[in-house]
């Protein structure tokens, strides 16, 4: 009996004891396989967590992250980095918990390109040469783009003596000569190139007067200008012919013989450069004449205007009749006159060839000019004490006025030269500006400000053309060179006087192209061009497309002068 109580009993207890264990299965731990780790921004990581005791009947894990900007875990543990930062994740069950420390980091930087800025390219650049002063834009191509997001780009120069370099890649060379590196840092990673440091060019030479007539044993030091003036270059100055003309290292001419030389000064560190050319006239005692020259280039231009018919080119207002639009080259350049020949000038050639009073010409017998007289006295009389033509006092530089073809023509060949053809006369008027009615300003209006002509008219280009404007006009020559030149330097090509041409009259000269015209060998009527306008006409006339005509023979109201022409030799 006893014995059974007490078996009783210790099942009773063991029944208990068992019972107890069965209840305690509650979670103890929460274990992560990694407790600390470093991740790059935009990239996963998966945690494991394990829940102890196995036997534990929760088994349910919840994820969780203290900085969601940093980085966000799903309820599967994996983990994305979103930016650079710290963030906590936390895997917790049955209220126990374990924590993974997470640091992100920034996308590292796996290499550097360096290149210039506007090749599409991106070819890399390892070595480049740069004129001192001038500059060059780089650029850095990193890879991974993303690193850029955390990283910025850092420009430096190894010596800044030699060049330098802005945070935006702009390199500039400071020296004449020398070597530096660029480099430019992102993150841990950096790429270099070298600069070489190269002497500053000069980028043009002009010569500020392109002609010059100097007599047998003058001298004469050229103007020229350089651009840039802080340059390290070295001038080379040069003479076509030294038999002429002869010129110093400093650009010092010195006139030897009779005839014609060309003065070149000449870039040593770049002879690509525009260089500068003038234009040298020696003469003997016995030529006598001081003229200025300026080199008109071979070239194309439209001769004539535009009837609104052809080329899709509006017509030109106020434009004559005769001025057919066509295309005409000229396959040499030539020598044309700055200024209109002055009565200076002429009264030289008159009293050299021994013109006496009648004004006829010694050898062809014909009148050359008619004396200045009346109200148009600026131009010359003759002295008959003095037995000499004189200018007007105080009119020695103004144009030469009631000079006919014929007087012209026989200056011309006496300073060694020869009256413009027309096609000459209006390219060289132009001054580059086709199909426009001016060559001056922006080749679309004309006002008293800008040549002598009748201003009580204006010429307005986008406005119907001529358009009357009142006010006083000057009514008579002015000085040569008074307005402002065009584009070749020429001066009063407008307006001031009607200028011979030395071709033939004819009224239209039609369609066609034409290379170096110089008009018909004769015309029944003689008559001659003339080009230009005059100080009592309106802009009408002083366009340059515009073309009239005169007989060649001096007569009374002819306000003509001229200019002369020379081949470039």
């Amino acid at each position: 009996m006893r014995k059974l109580i007490f078996s009783a009993l210790l099942a009773a207890g063991l029944l208990a004891v068992a019972c107890t264990k069965e209840e305690d299965r509650s979670v103890k731990e929460v274990v992560l396989d990694k407790t600390e780790i470093s991740v790059v921004k935009g990239h996963d990581v998966q945690l494991t967590a394990t829940v102890l005791p196995e036997n534990a009947l929760e088994k349910t894990i919840i994820w969780s992250s203290d900085d969601k900007s940093v980085a966000v875990v799903d309820q599967t543990g994996l983990v994305k980095a979103l930016t650079v930062g710290s963030a906590n994740i936390t895997a917790e069950a049955g209220g126990k918990k374990a924590v993974c420390s997470l640091t992100v980091i920034p996308v590292p930087v796996e290499s550097i390109v360096i290149s210039y800025a506007d090749d599409e390219t991106g070819e890399a650049v390892k070595a480049f040469d740069l004129i001192r002063t001038k500059e060059i834009k780089l650029k850095a191509s990193v890879a991974p783009a993303e690193a850029l997001e955390e990283y910025s780009l850092v420009w430096s120069s190894s010596d800044d003596k030699i060049a330098t370099v802005s945070q935006e890649g702009v390199v500039t060379a400071v020296a004449k000569e020398g070597v530096a590196e660029i480099s430019v840092t992102a993150g841990d990673k950096t790429e270099k190139c070298s600069v070489t440091a190269k002497p500053r060019p000069v980028d043009f030479i002009m010569c500020e007067e392109a002609s010059k007539s100097l007599k047998v044993g003058e001298t004469w030091q050229v103007p020229a200008a350089v651009s840039p003036a802080d340059n390290d270059d070295t001038i080379i100055w040069a003479s076509s012919d030294e038999s002429v003309a002869v010129v110093s290292g400093t650009g010092l001419v010195e006139a030897k013989a009779k005839g014609n030389a060309k003065i070149t000064a000449k870039s040593t560190l770049w002879p690509q450069a525009h260089y500068g050319e003038c234009d040298i006239m020696v003469y003997e005692d016995a030529q006598k004449v001081d003229m200025k020259f300026v080199t008109i280039p071979a070239g194309s231009f439209w001769m004539g205007s535009p009837d609104g018919k052809t080329e899709g080119l509006p017509k030109e207002p106020s434009r004559l009749n005769g001025e057919t639009r066509h295309k005409v080259t000229i396959t040499k350049p030539f020598q044309i006159g700055i200024y209109e020949v002055t009565n200076a000038q002429y009264a030289k050639f008159l009293n050299d060839t021994g013109v006496g009073e009648d004004g006829k010409s010694t050898t062809t017998k014909t009148a050359l000019l008619i004396e200045s007289y009346g109200s148009y006295d600026w131009g010359l009389h003759y002295d008959a004490e003095a037995r000499q033509w004189e200018p007007v006092s105080g009119y020695e530089n103004y144009p030469v006025i009631f000079v006919n073809w014929n007087g012209a023509n026989e200056f011309a060949q006496w300073a060694g030269g020869s009256l413009p053809t027309e096609a000459q006369w209006e390219y060289a008027c132009r001054g580059g500006k086709d199909d426009l009615p001016f060559g001056i300003g922006d080749g679309k209006h004309l006002d008293g400000t800008m040549a002598n002509y009748m201003s009580t008219n204006i010429y307005d280009y986008d406005n119907g053309g001529v358009k009357f404007v009142g006010g006083t006009a000057l009514r008579k020559t002015t000085e040569v060179g008074s307005y402002q030149p065009n584009a070749y330097g020429l001066y009063d090509m407008h307006g001031n006087l009607y200028e011979w041409c030395s071709d033939y009259y004819v009224y239209d000269l039609g369609a066609s192209e034409a290379t170096d015209p110089a008009g018909p060998e004769t015309t029944s009527d003689n008559m001659r061009v003339i080009k230009g306008g005059c100080f009592d006409k309106s802009p009408r006339q002083c366009r340059s497309a515009a073309r009239e005509c005169s007989q060649p023979e001096a007569t009374e109201g002819q306000k003509f002068g001229f200019r002369i022409v020379k081949p470039v030799e």
